[in-house]
């Protein structure tokens, strides 16, 4: 009977090799902070254009 620990995968997946911006999920990485930046962008200018209501809070 074998043991767990004698059980080696046929095809382990590799570790990444190579420099840190040209990992795969750099690209995930760089999508979400371009995404974020422009959402508060649109946030932004939406405030300051008057696209939001303030309802009565004052605009400073």
């Amino acid at each position: 009977m074998k043991k767990d620990s004698d059980f080696k995968p046929k095809h382990p997946e590799p570790e990444f090799k190579g420099p840190w911006w040209s990992h795969p999920y750099m690209l995930y990485i760089w999508l979400t902070v371009l995404l974020f930046g422009f959402l508060c962008f649109m946030a932004w200018f939406a405030w300051t254009h008057g696209w939001i209501p303030n309802r009565g809070i004052p605009a400073s």
